[in-house]
């Protein structure tokens, strides 16, 4: 399936960022595949409203660049364009708690947090990067296990915090289907 003329505007200015020396040599490589595999329809284009799902296939990198080339393009997301479905999702990738987004008032997916991380220098994932999704559930209880756990501007305890509030606020979340 070849792209359309709205996904091939996207990969028309993503190929222009790479020959132009715009995007990092680390990833280059990576976002010239992937551009490739929009373009062929391999990859669902609509799927890069989130995020989230992004991030954790192809890199925090890769999403950034895809969304310089969209509003590059005019645009300000995928979905909404007639030649796209709207398919949103957050996924926390410790419980995999599953939160689908729907246009409604509902903030569910404020609950759920993207981590990036990149190892330094000497590490033997030297110049690797990964990225993942906790749902803040999930962010508690890691941090939970912290000698020294965060606190907030006011200096609380955020576990405390969250211990506070997750009876009335997280009822929610705590319901969500799991994968």
């Amino acid at each position: 399936m070849a792209a359309n003329n709205f996904t091939q505007g996207i990969c028309d200015e993503l190929y222009n960022m790479i020959s132009s020396g715009e995007v990092v040599y680390e990833v280059r490589e990576k976002l010239k595949n992937v551009t490739a595999e929009l373009e062929m329809g391999q990859i669902n284009i609509a799927e890069f409203d989130h995020s989230a799902v992004i991030a954790d296939k192809y890199g925090q990198l890769i999403y950034d660049y895809f969304l310089i080339a969209l509003h590059r393009c005019g645009l300000t997301k995928i979905n909404g364009h007639p030649d796209t479905e709207p398919q949103r999702m957050f996924r926390c990738d410790c419980c995999g708690r599953i939160y689908h987004y729907s246009e409604s008032t509902c903030f569910t997916g404020n609950y759920f947090n993207e981590f990036d991380v990149r190892f330094a220098y000497g590490s033997p994932f030297d110049e690797s990067y990964i990225s993942f999704t906790l749902c803040e559930i999930c962010l508690f209880n890691l941090l939970r296990q912290f000698k020294h756990q965060p606190t907030d501007d006011d200096g609380q305890n955020m576990v405390k915090q969250f211990d506070k509030y997750r009876k009335d606020y997280y009822r929610e979340l705590e319901n969500l289907e799991r994968e």
